[in-house]
């Protein structure tokens, strides 16, 4: 015993020495390591993907299993997390079939004819721009910056072989490992739905092993509020995305817009994006039924999405989010121009939960740091009350 302890104090710079030969070894050999770890993560790509369709699932899971624990029949109470896992797996991967059968082959020929008609649109946008430069006098640009830009930008658009598309996802669907996967994934994401308070358990058993009991407390606290307002705000910026959608396919389509399907769609994917998705979207319809309708057809299309923009605002997006969020417009604004400058559109979808995130968290700082310098104010005037001198000399000016 005394001889391994002898050598004891000889083992931290032995693991020092260690930690910075891996190092060293690891960055000499970054190329390779880079492969094992690509390889690595795509092993685990089932697992992630899993754990997403879980996370999406989660919700309305718990809801049902919820209503079916209300249910009189015991076999339905009994197995109601069961039932509720597949009944909500059946009917997503339902919806799915249903999409894919239904709204990708329209989906697709709206597409394929949009990228037809593009160098036509693009020539009718230049000229369009053209004719105003020369009515208002301006120098946007020259005669050979304008063709340039027309050669440029039908150049790119023909790079792209959209007419590829269906064989790339056919090819992508048959492909063994893509279906393997696949089943892996969702076979995964029933088993984190089952166990998910095993999982929710472990996490927080292991927390506890680093922190002490207040902390960990505190740190699982802030993690069930986290999770709470994400998925809080996915399932109310989908619900709405999905909406929209609808109300602006079926507007378009009155108004016989060409590309009805795609541009809403297009209006419903950026509308989760706040305040920036729709003003994009609002000029990208715009563009295209200007050039594919003409300017009355434009101006009622401007004219119909400025009333829905207004309607979802101000009664479809605060009916469905209630009082998920309260963070101000300004801090909004801000938050998605951080988060999509330093993270693309990644961090202009998921900017604002994070930012209430922020906000909560600070905000609890906040509360406790007034609450310890509260705390520190009373003891010293109860210090002072409780005094002796202080106490003898107004016993004394009692006595007088």
């Amino acid at each position: 015993m005394n001889r391994l302890k002898k050598y004891s104090n000889w083992f931290a710079p032995f693991l020092f020495l260690l930690a910075l030969i891996i190092i060293y070894k690891s960055l000499d050999n970054i190329v390779s390591l880079k492969g094992y770890l690509y390889n690595f993560l795509n092993i685990l790509k089932p697992f992630f993907v899993g754990f997403i369709i879980a996370y999406i699932l989660n919700l309305p899971a718990k809801r049902l299993e919820n209503f079916l624990n209300k249910s009189k029949h015991a076999f339905i109470k009994k197995h109601s997390k069961t039932i509720s896992i597949l009944t909500v797996i059946l009917i997503a991967i339902l919806i799915i079939v249903i999409t894919i059968r239904m709204i990708v082959p329209e989906l697709y020929s709206n597409l394929l004819d949009l990228y037809n008609n593009a160098p036509g649109y693009i020539s009718k946008i230049i000229e369009f721009l053209d004719k105003w430069q020369k009515r208002l006098d301006l120098r946007i640009f020259q005669d050979n910056n304008k063709i340039n830009a027309a050669n440029a930008l039908e150049n790119y658009i023909r790079s792209l072989d959209i007419s590829e598309f269906s064989k790339y996802a056919q090819g992508v669907i048959s492909i063994t490992s893509g279906v393997i996967n696949t089943f892996i994934s969702i076979i995964a994401a029933i088993y984190m739905l089952i166990d998910k308070q095993l999982i929710v358990k472990s996490i927080k058993n292991f927390i506890s092993l680093i922190w002490s009991k207040e902390k960990s407390e505190s740190i699982c606290g802030y993690f069930a509020k986290v999770n709470d307002i994400f998925s809080k705000y996915i399932y109310c910026k989908v619900v709405e995305a999905l909406i929209i959608s609808v109300i602006v396919t079926i507007a378009l389509s009155v108004l016989k817009v060409k590309y009805a399907l795609v541009l809403g769609l297009m209006v419903g994917f950026l509308n989760l994006i706040p305040y920036f998705g729709s003003i994009i979207s609002t000029i990208v319809v715009m563009i295209i039924s200007l050039v594919s309708g003409g300017i009355f057809k434009c101006i009622w299309t401007g004219v119909i999405l400025t009333i829905l923009e207004q309607i979802d605002g101000n009664y479809i997006g605060p009916k469905i989010m209630g009082d998920v969020l309260e963070i101000r417009p300004l801090a909004v604004i801000f938050a998605v121009s951080v988060g999509g400058g330093l993270f693309g559109v990644a961090g202009m979808l998921f900017s604002i939960p994070i930012s209430v995130v922020i906000k909560m968290m600070y905000e609890d700082y906040a509360d406790k740091k007034r609450n310890l310098k509260g705390s520190k104010a009373a003891a010293n005037t109860n210090a002072s009350t409780d005094d002796p001198a202080e106490n003898s000399e107004s016993k004394g000016d009692n006595e007088e």
